[in-house]
């Protein structure tokens, strides 16, 4: 998934300062989000071998030529609030989100995603024990809080 408008690809080079409030992150994020909409172009790879493609050595690129990039989507979010305190607290404590509960063909494939999503699974279940409440996968973007 890559930024596809042009504002956000201006924001490209730009870091994090070592100097920055514990909280730049986030204010920035809720800046932006308030003033501009954002689209991300989704693109997959699609491999006929994986002696050419491995999935589970991830240090070695694919050909290009052989497996181009193809967009399957562009995903737009529009303005919104997106750090009010009602979302942040459902979104850090209430809600899990994981590659592994959709269609299965489109499961992440290779030991670098398995290890990934045991990782995946601990936080949920130490983040359900910490908050001492129930993490749940969403069903629909209407359990969003406004």
């Amino acid at each position: 998934m890559t930024p596809s408008s042009q504002p956000q690809k201006e924001l490209v080079d730009q870091t994090i300062p070592s100097t920055a409030h514990p909280t730049f992150h986030r204010d920035h994020t809720q800046s932006y989000f308030s003033s501009q909409s954002a689209s991300y172009t989704f693109r997959v790879q699609f491999t006929s071998s994986t002696k050419t493609h491995p999935v589970e050595d991830a240090s070695i690129p694919w050909d290009e030529v052989m497996a181009p990039w193809h967009v399957i989507a562009t995903i737009t979010f529009p303005l919104q609030e997106s750090f009010s305190d009602e979302r942040r607290i459902w979104w850090e404590d209430k809600i899990a989100l994981s590659p592994w509960v959709g269609v299965k063909e489109h499961r992440p494939l290779g030991g670098i995603n398995r290890l990934r999503k045991r990782v995946y699974e601990e936080t949920r279940n130490g983040r359900a024990r910490g908050n001492r409440s129930e993490v749940h996968f969403p069903n629909s973007v209407d359990e969003l809080p406004e």
